[in-house]
């Protein structure tokens, strides 16, 4: 990664600002839900340190590596069950297939890509090595060997979430910014923004439990008045 410099670097985690228009439930989610997005969906920070690690769809941003594998297994998956005569005839290529898929999510292990579209290449072709396993799982006779062979898939999958991780900040501590005043801090950021958050649901919620509650004490007053007329 070449040497960052504070004067290019484009963050949004600088301010704690929140942009909540309106108090309904739909808006308030949305409003939370965009706040994490980037933990949850680009797995990166979306400052510009990390504009290799993400697309930016309509202002959707999602990771690059996890888009482009999804969407490949997702394509073979279907192929699979339309042309399901297919792959049970050519199991051996299938076969093929997933194994240069996990060759060349080894390759890029080691060479570490830093262009986003060779990064969504690489991702895309161990999705199709991934579905291919995944469809000799599904084709495979004996139940013993499907199960043998999915808990392996299973296991590596989950091996792999743990190594990588939810949200990747590897360039956070050696970022200018990180130390900067104001820092940037996108885990701090987001908790702060959550917070604001909710503090203004909660003093609406009190507000209009206070209204509610003087409309019942003024309804009483009244009650009470007419009661000592009668």
């Amino acid at each position: 990664m070449r040497d960052l410099i504070k004067e290019e670097i484009e963050s949004p985690y600088l301010d704690d600002e929140i942009h909540l228009n309106k108090l309904t439930p739909l808006h308030v989610y949305w409003e939370l839900i965009k706040i994490s997005a980037w933990k949850n969906f680009a797995h990166h920070p979306t400052c510009s340190v990390y504009k290799n690690h993400y697309f930016n769809i309509g202002g959707l941003k999602l990771c690059v590596g996890c888009t482009s594998l999804y969407s490949a297994l997702i394509i073979e998956i279907i192929l699979y069950f339309v042309y399901s005569s297919f792959f049970v005839n050519y199991i051996v290529y299938v076969t093929i297939i997933g194994l240069i898929g996990f060759s060349v999510a080894v390759i890029q292990y080691f060479i570490k890509p830093e262009n986003k579209w060779i990064k969504a290449m690489f991702r895309f072709i161990l999705g199709i090595g991934i579905g291919s396993y995944l469809i000799i799982v599904l084709i495979t006779p004996r139940w013993w060997l499907q199960l043998i062979l999915g808990s392996i898939l299973i296991l590596s999958g989950a091996l792999y979430n743990i190594m990588r991780g939810k949200a990747n900040v590897q360039y956070c501590d050696i970022c200018p910014l990180h130390n900067a005043e104001p820092y940037c801090d996108p885990f701090e950021n987001t908790r702060i923004k959550a917070e604001k958050i909710h503090k203004i649901v909660d003093d609406q919620i009190r507000i209009i439990q206070e209204k509610k509650a003087e409309k019942w004490r003024m309804k009483q007053e009244k009650k009470i008045e007419k009661d000592k007329e009668e």
